[in-house]
């Protein structure tokens, strides 16, 4: 015959102690956090850090005259100024930016391709041939 075990009980009254019943002293007080050091409230992600970075001001040199302008703006002249140069790479990258900010669904690709599959091309050159 098995014999009944008897309910521990914590030390200040009369309060079962088990799985997901712990001890009341060691128990949150009310309004007391699980990690009371926890997060500083001035801390900052990775995101808000460079979006405040990016926003610092500089002072940009044209045409012999200083202007303070932020970074972004000096980012975004500089990535103009590749794009007007003749960089490929910049140009694509500044036209697919241009069609986002536009709404329109333009090209990603600026390479000249057939308007066929390579496979169908194949077998039109094959009978052209005949």
């Amino acid at each position: 015959m098995a014999r009944k075990r008897a309910s521990p009980t914590s030390e200040l009254g009369n309060h079962a102690v088990g799985y997901c019943r712990p001890p009341v002293h060691t128990r949150f007080k009310p309004g007391q956090s699980g990690n009371p050091v926890g997060r500083p409230k001035g801390a900052t992600d990775l995101r808000a850090a460079l979006v405040k970075a990016l926003n610092e001001k500089v002072v940009v040199t044209e045409g012999g005259r200083r202007h303070k302008i932020t970074k972004v703006e000096a980012a975004a002249k500089q990535f103009a100024n590749k794009a007007a140069s003749g960089d490929p790479r910049v140009l694509r990258l500044l036209l697919l930016e241009m069609s986002k900010a536009s709404g329109t669904a333009a090209s990603t690709d600026l390479s000249p391709r057939p308007s066929l599959p390579p496979c169908r091309l194949r077998d039109r050159q094959s009978t052209s041939r005949r």
